[in-house]
């Protein structure tokens, strides 16, 4: 028994040495600082795509009016807002296609055809609103209301319930960090309206300045103003796509060209008309406007403002020119489609 004990000792010995041993010293930092990882690298977000135009034209019966998607990837505008509830419904599908909501909307000028339908597409997309320039709001203002009811009585179930608020544009249209021109003429066609520049793409809105194969609207007998307009386009301007305010053709200079033509002919027929009394007159300038551009569309447009021509455009007794005076109750749109 002894025996064994002392054997076992050195081994004992051993392990009581070990335990009675210092704790190893803890390892020393290195003299040479360690370098934090890289931050992660944050792409800069993609410059948005370039400027397209897209149209929606209303049927001839509603006027073949247009309006504009003026948009890139990420941002949209739209340009004038129709006449009829159903013209403006198909409007309100088509912005709806391009998965963007609208970020304004702009009138040209104060017609009902291009602003009755802002109601309708509020009323789709509340949060745009309706810009206009200073001198279209003012028009706008003093002149929208009082135009509902009457138009009620000519488009019926097709009238909006009321008229969208249109709100003054201070500064620019912007379009993803691109200033659109927005220019305010004042004569020509209307007695004040606006037109979009989109320099990126050398493309103008012309508003109802010009017209794609349908029937200018002459009621305001300035056609010397309209066409010295479209003369100083010509000459100056550095734009090479022109939208017209009906009919869906763009064009260049060739449009400007066919708009000017337009005026001087429908001036000079409409000048050799005659008549025993006013309605023989305007029947026959009717008939030779229809004769001198047959293929045009929209006659309607004969129909609401021949006779506020006729007064502007010749002398009364007396040997000045007559007042406009309110247009001759319109077709109704059915009856004018059923033609």
């Amino acid at each position: 028994m002894v025996l064994r004990l002392l054997a076992l000792s050195p081994l004992a010995f051993v392990f009581a040495c070990a335990a009675s041993q210092p704790p190893a010293p803890p390892p020393q930092a290195s003299a040479t600082p360690v370098e934090p990882p890289p931050a992660p690298v944050v792409a800069a977000p993609a410059a948005p795509g370039p400027i397209t135009v897209d149209v929606f034209t209303a049927p001839d019966e509603a006027s073949a009016v247009n309006s504009y998607l003026v948009q890139n990837d990420r941002e949209l505008i739209v340009v004038d807002g129709q006449m009829v509830v159903p013209a403006a419904q198909g409007l309100v599908e088509k912005i709806k296609a391009t998965k963007k909501a609208p970020k304004a909307f702009f009138l040209t000028h104060a017609h009902p055809d291009h602003y009755f339908g802002f109601h309708a597409l509020q009323q789709a997309f509340p949060g745009a609103p309706v810009y206009a320039t200073a001198g279209v709001k003012a028009e706008f203002d003093g002149a929208a209301k009082g135009t509902l009811e009457p138009m009620k009585g000519m488009l019926g179930a097709a009238a909006p319930t009321d008229i969208a608020k249109v709100t003054l544009l201070e500064g620019a249209l912007e379009l993803g960090g691109e200033k659109l021109e927005v220019i305010e003429l004042n004569g020509g066609e209307h007695s004040v309206s606006a037109i979009v520049r989109i320099p990126s793409i050398k493309a103008v809105l012309a508003g109802d300045h010009l017209y794609a194969s349908v029937r200018n609207w002459m009621k305001v007998c300035d056609g010397k103003t309209w066409i010295g307009h479209l003369e100083e386009w010509k000459k100056g301007d550095a734009a090479t796509t022109y939208y017209p305010g009906h009919g869906a053709a763009r064009g260049g200079a060739d449009l400007l060209d066919a708009n000017i033509a337009c005026i001087q002919g429908f001036e000079a027929e409409v000048a050799k008309a005659k008549g025993k009394d006013e309605a023989a007159l305007v029947a026959d300038a009717m008939k030779l406007a229809l004769a001198k551009f047959p293929t045009h569309r929209a006659p309607q447009f004969l129909d609401w403002t021949m006779a506020d021509y006729l007064k502007c455009s010749r002398p009364a007794k007396g040997g000045k020119a007559a007042a406009p005076a309110k247009s001759a109750a319109p077709v109704k749109l059915a009856a004018r489609a059923k033609k």
